[in-house]
Formats: C-alpha cells, sequence, structure tokens
C-alpha cells in the first residue's frame, strides 16, 4: 500500500507569492489540510490540521531529522527560508514505519544543496492599493476600501567556502 502524499516542488515554491514567506503555508496546497487557527501568543505554532487530525499530530521533519519541538509537538524549531527549499512533502495517510511519531501527518523539508559556484537571486511581491478595486459590500455601504498596500522585497546568496566539502 503506497502513502497519500504531496510533493510540492522548487518550482511550485518559488513562483507562488508568499505573503508571510513562510513555507509551510504551501501545506493548504495538500487536499485535507486545513488551518486549525493559532493559539494566542504563540508566534511559532502553526495550527495547521491534516486528515481531521489535531494540531499535535503533525510530525515536521528537515531534511529527515525531527524539526519538533516536543513540548508542544506543535512548534517548529527552524523555519528555513523559502529560497533554500529544493521541496517539501506532506504525507497524509498511511506513511512507511520509518516515520512514525505523529497519527495525523508527516511533513518533511528538504533544502538544497550547495555548489562550487557562487548563485544568488532576488525577490518583490508587491501589491499597491491604487490597483485594487473597492470590495463590493464595501462600496454598497458606501465605505471606502481598506489598506491593501504590500511589498516584500529580498535577495539571497549561496557560494562554496571550501570547495567540494562546505557551502553557504
Amino acid at each position: 500500500t503506497g502513502s497519500v502524499s504531496r510533493i510540492v516542488t522548487e518550482k511550485e515554491i518559488i513562483q507562488l507569492p508568499l505573503i508571510s514567506r513562510n513555507p509551510y503555508d504551501l501545506v493548504g496546497l495538500t487536499p485535507g489540510a486545513g488551518n486549525a487557527g493559532a493559539v494566542t501568543g504563540d508566534t511559532r505554532g502553526l495550527g495547521l490540521s491534516i486528515a481531521g487530525q489535531r494540531t499535535s499530530s503533525i510530525n515536521f521533519m528537515l531534511d529527515g531529522a525531527n524539526n519538533n519541538d516536543v513540548g508542544s509537538n506543535r512548534t517548529i524549531l527552524v523555519f528555513p527560508s523559502v529560497d533554500a527549499i529544493d521541496e517539501f512533502k506532506v504525507h497524509r495517510n498511511n506513511y512507511g514505519a520509518e516515520f512514525g511519531g505523529a497519527a495525523g501527518a508527516q511533513i518533511n523539508i528538504v533544502t538544497r544543496s550547495g555548489t562550487n559556484d557562487f548563485h544568488g537571486s532576488g525577490y518583490y511581491f508587491g501589491r499597491n492599493d491604487s490597483l485594487a478595486s473597492t470590495d463590493y459590500f464595501l462600496k454598497q455601504a458606501g465605505q471606502p476600501k481598506g489598506p491593501l498596500s504590500s511589498h516584500d522585497f529580498g535577495w539571497t546568496l549561496g557560494g562554496p567556502i571550501i570547495k567540494d566539502r562546505l557551502h553557504f
């Protein structure tokens, strides 16, 4: 029996504009995944529910290693940059014994490997007030539109520290 899973590839990760730059927001692309709400004051907890299981029933892994705070089992220890991710896979059902540790789902992020060449990238995701129309219901009530402006930009750089051995 095979595992019911969804692989989100590097191409999808890079091309989808994530306002929060949080790769775990892409888990919502998986059938059966939903947002169960965050706990007030908990800035690192995700509040994801997959296949109807509790939010603490997800095992998060980074390159195959445990990435859970074992106290709450819903807090992530390392949030990798979206630009550093090669792929992530969400196993929702009937996964192999190598995963274990959680009944809801297994989420494994695989990071990119380094190279002996320097590589970089830049990004900009923008949303401008002047390009957005007023919401239909606000317009009917004679209310002005709310602020919709968002500007997210940055850059990445990677390359060798020690040729063929250590990369950043």
